[in-house]
């Protein structure tokens, strides 16, 4: 990728995965899973009921309800729709435990929207939603949770192609926290090689915090030198 072809899709980078969804109680949330499905459905499954009184007041208070486009949030959503897990006790537990669940033959996707934008956002209550639906029907959590992984791996080759068709771009990095995830990353990469994409994942350094962590200490690095040769030239 050159330089103009990464200022042509710089407007995009905001993260298309996920629409931005209120999460209810700030910090609180990494343990309490639930609270970001009201902030995506504001409904749904109600196992917590004493608690929905007070999540439904912070929605409309609009208070300590930061918007989030996380990813893994949205894993943390799906698992507490499914009743995997409401509250977790480290980061990842739910989306761990969803994956475990998912049936690795099955390989229907619920669908979700992109609102094109720019910049292009996927609607992931749609997800959610095809979530419940299956529930009312009877279906089978294990399928179920398959087929959100499906559905997320499908909005990330709908992205993709959105951005080809905009901007000419053939190669594809997946990096983050959520690409951990074994069910997601292989259905995401055969997706978007089918498409034919260059897929590149991470071998060497970790795609999660660690990764973030080590480009941290060479950014710091780098100035530190910087700061060395402009005293050297002084």
């Amino acid at each position: 990728m050159d330089e103009s072809q990464l200022l042509a899709l710089k407007p995009e980078l905001d993260r298309f995965l996920v629409r931005f969804a209120p999460l209810f109680g700030r910090r609180e949330n990494q343990a309490h899973a639930g609270r970001f499905v009201r902030g995506l459905l504001h409904g749904g499954e109600r196992r917590n009921a004493e608690r929905w009184n007070d999540v439904l007041a912070v929605a409309r208070s609009g208070v300590n309800s930061p918007l989030t486009s996380s990813a893994g949030r949205l894993f943390d959503a799906a698992a507490s729709v499914l009743g995997v897990r409401d509250a977790i006790n480290y980061e990842g537990q739910a989306a761990v435990e969803l994956e475990q669940l998912a049936d690795p033959g099955e390989t229907g996707a619920y669908p979700a929207g992109i609102e094109t934008g720019p910049p292009f956002r996927a609607r992931g209550g749609d997800l959610l939603h095809g979530i419940i639906e299956d529930l009312a029907a009877g279906i089978a959590p294990e399928v179920i949770a398959a087929r959100f992984h499906q559905g997320v791996a499908a909005l990330i080759e709908a992205g993709c192609l959105l951005a080809r068709e905009r901007h000419g771009l053939g190669t594809v990095a997946l990096s983050g926290g959520v690409f951990q995830n074994q069910l997601l990353l292989r259905a995401a990469v055969s997706r978007l090689q089918a498409r034919g994409f260059r897929v590149l994942v991470h071998s060497r350094v970790p795609c999660n915090d660690g990764g973030i962590s080590l480009g941290q200490a060479v950014v710091a690095g780098a100035r530190d030198r910087l700061v060395l040769y402009r005293l050297r030239i002084r």
